[in-house]
């Protein structure tokens, strides 16, 4: 593995992950088996499989990102940050559509609440370890990705990773998939495979769901600073 995608789910790492993957011309491993269930204890345990790929894209790992940049010494990190309403919102999608999910269960962090509010406290939790890799890791290994920045200019946010990278990316690739749904096809309802993007809170997010965010907010508020 040289880059590990990461972040909240449902903030865009399926869509960088395919894109750089296409254009870049790089072995992809997405949203392996043993990271979709309970806590990642032993990062190094899936050191095999990982080791035969050169992206591997798994939002579980945003948990335990410090210990797994220490397992792969080699590795950088592209974290995802999205503004939560927008996140809430996309899980809400899957869960309104009657879609069975695990997104909203984050009793693997000791967030004991449901819904918005036990939601705002896990992306509180996750922001704090993305904050924590990127201040410990050496050489500049964590780079975070906005993703209405990501949504502004795809090819452009792809060209510029691949080069942190010191990877060669086609941009041609990237043009040509960009408007493409990249994320899982399971995590939408099969009658609507559209891309939302940013901003969807604003018509789809009740008041109620807002102000339960107010902590998630806070953090996304330093993840947004830390990127600049």
């Amino acid at each position: 593995m040289q880059l590990l995608i990461c972040g909240m789910h449902r903030s865009g790492t399926s869509a960088v992950a395919h894109m750089l993957s296409e254009s870049c011309r790089r072995t992809l491993l997405e949203d392996p088996d043993w990271a979709m269930t309970g806590r990642l204890i032993d990062v190094s345990a899936p050191a095999e499989e990982i080791a035969r790929f050169d992206i591997v894209k798994c939002p579980r790992m945003t948990e335990v990102l410090p210990d797994a940049l220490d397992a792969y010494p080699q590795a950088r990190a592209a974290v995802l940050v999205r503004d939560p309403r927008d996140v809430l919102c996309s899980i809400l999608e899957k869960v309104n559509a009657g879609m069975p999910t695990r997104m909203l269960e984050f009793t693997r962090l000791g967030v004991a609440e449901t819904g918005a509010a036990g939601f705002a406290r896990a992306y509180a939790t996750y922001a704090r370890t993305i904050l924590t890799a990127s201040a410990g890791a050496g050489a500049g290994r964590v780079h975070l990705v906005p993703y209405e920045e990501f949504c502004a200019d795809r090819p452009a946010r792809i060209a510029a990773l691949a080069d942190w990278l010191g990877w060669t990316s086609d941009r041609q690739v990237s043009e040509s998939i960009q408007s493409r749904q990249l994320g899982p096809f399971h995590t939408k309802h099969p009658s609507d495979q559209s891309i939302k993007g940013a901003g969807r809170w604003r018509t789809e997010l009740s008041e109620s769901d807002q102000a339960a965010l107010e902590p998630a907010l806070t953090a996304y508020a330093s993840l947004r600073e830390a990127a600049r």
